[in-house]
């Protein structure tokens, strides 16, 4: 996994969980656009250098839509590949 220069992680960080906090105040925890986009602030995560933070954070998304969808549902299955990835990336 790439990293990114360290004077763009805080910012971009920063401008990633406030888009997550507005589009859970929008919508809830459980809608996929949120779904995604913590995603996306997980890989950003991991790529800022907290490979370990993002892991555990694929973690948490995983068991929270095995909650709402399912074990089977894709974004279940998703969340959890995600945690697979950055565990190997360790």
């Amino acid at each position: 996994m790439g990293q990114i220069s360290p004077e763009k992680v805080r910012h971009r960080l920063s401008a990633a969980d406030l888009h997550v906090r507005r589009l859970v105040l929008e919508h809830g925890l459980d809608r996929l656009v949120v779904i995604t986009a913590r995603m996306d602030l997980v890989d950003l995560t991991g790529r800022s250098g907290d490979v370990c933070g993002a892991a555990e954070l694929y973690d948490l998304i995983g068991r929270a839509c095995s909650d709402w969808y399912g074990p089977s549902h894709i974004r279940t299955l998703d969340a959890y590949e995600g945690m697979a990835r950055w565990i190997e990336g360790e």
